[in-house]
This record gives C-alpha cells, structure tokens and sequence, in this order.
C-alpha cells in the first residue's frame, strides 16, 4: 500500500503513477515527492518560455496542482 510506502525512507523508488493516485486522496508527502521529483526540471523548461520569474512559479505551481 503507497501509504505505508511513503512514511519509510527510499520513497524515491514509488513510481510516479502511485504517487499520483496518493495526491488525489491528499496525501501531501506524495506531492512533495513529485515536487522533488519533478520541480527543477519543469522550471527549466517553463524559465525557457516564461522570462518573468513570478509568472513562471505560477504557472509551475498550477501544473502541479
């Protein structure tokens, strides 16, 4: 079970579709697993469109939520 999964260490191995299952029934170690995940790259490639920096976290925080 991901609940269970998620409060040990190592979480990183739950894949990205689990963690997705666990967000929509809130568990918000599992979004700021996909953050960790996911965050750095995204900015890149938003930063890369987007030049304005608080325009640009706005649209990273709406893709995740």
């Amino acid at each position: 079970m991901i609940g269970s999964t998620l409060d040990q260490p190592g979480v990183s191995s739950v894949p990205d579709e689990a963690l997705m299952k666990a967000v929509s029934r809130q568990r918000y170690d599992a979004l700021a697993e996909l953050y960790d995940r996911h965050g750095k790259r995204l900015r890149a490639t938003i930063d890369g469109v987007v030049h304005e920096e608080a325009e640009a976290d706005d649209v990273l925080q709406e893709i995740f939520i």
